[in-house]
């Protein structure tokens, strides 16, 4: 295997990306745009920013919110972060930090709620 990629070059912060956890994501992406203050959990998350409906209108940076990707009554069940082009980056407990696909992805694109747009 090649070199671990890691969150932080500061021993005390830096977590294996392979690790982290789908919450730690979202905290320490935001944290490096000067976001510091944000909800623990998907549900609590997704009632901050600007609610955006039309998946069209996403921006690199939105949040993405998905339902039923897991058995519960939770209706916010998962969130990524979108990168652009139908593509967002999310973490999983039994895959890490992967990048799916809005679009060609049938799995994600039944699930998508909507996403947010926070600021600064």
């Amino acid at each position: 295997t090649g070199p671990m990629t890691w969150t932080s070059t500061r021993p005390e912060t830096a977590v294996p990306i392979s690790n982290m956890s789908l919450l730690g994501l979202i905290v320490t992406s935001f944290k490096a745009i000067g976001i510091h203050s944000l909800p623990r959990t998907a549900v609590e998350i997704g009632r901050y920013g600007k609610v955006i409906a039309n998946t069209n209108d996403f921006r690199r940076g939105d949040l993405v919110f998905f339902t039923n990707t897991y058995n519960t009554s939770r209706l916010i069940t998962h969130v990524g972060i979108y990168m652009g082009k139908n593509t967002f980056i999310h973490a999983s407990s039994s895959k890490g930090v992967t990048i799916g696909n809005l679009k060609t992805n049938m799995y994600w694109n039944e699930r998508i709620l909507f996403g947010t747009r926070l600021s600064i």
